[in-house]
C-alpha cells in the first residue's frame, strides 16, 4: 500500500455510512494549491465511537465531547514521512480554532504508541490544551481504525505503517460532517467555520 501524499486531495462526504467503505464515497477535487473543495458536501452519518485513552490517562469518547466540534486525524510517533507534517499542519490549524474545537490524533501504531508512551509523544508533538493523542489495546485501536476505514499496511519487520493523510471533522452532534485526505491547513479551519456558522 502506498501512502497518500499531502498534495493528493480528496473530499469525502455526503454518502458516508458507518461500516461502508469510505473510499466508495470519494471523489477527486483540485489540489490544495488550486482552491477549496467546490460545494463542500456535508455528511450526516454518526461517527464511530472512540473509547481510547489520551496522554493524561483519560478515556476519550465522542459522547463526552457532544456539543464540541472534533478534528480527528491518524498518525504514529515513529513516522518519518506523512505524520510529522500532518500533525504540524493540523495542530497549527487547531491552535487557531475556537475553544469549542478538540483535536484528536489516533495512533496507527498501538504496538509502540502505547498508553504509557503517550505523554512523551504528546510532548514530542508539542500538543497543547484541547489537543490529544489516543491509544489503547491493539484490538481496540484497530477497531477504531477499521470503523473509520483508515486504509493502512504495517511492515512487521520495521513496524512502519503506510497510510493516507486523513482528517475527519465531526460536528457537535457526533456526525461525520467532513472527511479530508491530504488537506491544506486552511481546509480544516474552513470545515470548522462552516459547522459553526448559523
Amino acid at each position: 500500500m502506498v501512502a497518500t501524499t499531502l498534495a493528493e486531495t480528496v473530499l469525502i462526504a455526503g454518502r458516508i455510512d458507518t461500516g461502508l467503505a469510505i473510499r466508495q464515497a470519494q471523489r477527486s477535487i483540485p489540489n490544495a494549491e488550486e482552491g477549496m473543495p467546490e460545494g463542500w458536501p456535508r455528511g450526516t452519518a454518526a461517527a464511530p465511537e472512540l473509547g481510547l485513552v489520551d496522554q493524561a490517562g483519560s478515556t476519550v469518547t465522542l459522547a463526552s465531547l457532544r456539543g464540541k466540534l472534533v478534528v480527528l486525524t491518524f498518525a504514529f510517533a515513529h513516522c518519518q514521512t506523512i505524520c510529522p507534517t500532518l500533525v504540524k499542519r493540523i495542530q497549527g490549524a487547531s491552535g487557531a480554532m475556537p475553544e469549542d474545537v478538540e483535536l484528536l490524533i489516533v495512533t496507527l501504531d498501538p504496538w509502540r504508541d502505547t498508553p504509557a508512551a503517550l505523554p512523551s509523544i504528546a510532548a514530542g508533538w508539542s500538543l497543547k490544551e484541547r489537543q490529544r493523542v489516543l491509544s489503547g489495546p491493539v484490538d481496540e485501536v484497530s477497531r477504531v481504525l477499521d470503523a473509520y476505514n483508515v486504509q493502512r499496511g504495517r511492515d512487521d519487520a520495521t513496524g512502519d505503517v503506510s497510510h493516507p493523510a486523513l482528517v475527519v471533522v465531526i460536528d457537535r452532534d457526533g456526525r461525520l460532517a467532513y472527511m479530508l485526505s491530504g488537506p491544506a491547513t486552511d481546509w480544516a479551519g474552513e470545515a470548522v467555520r462552516r459547522l459553526r456558522a448559523p
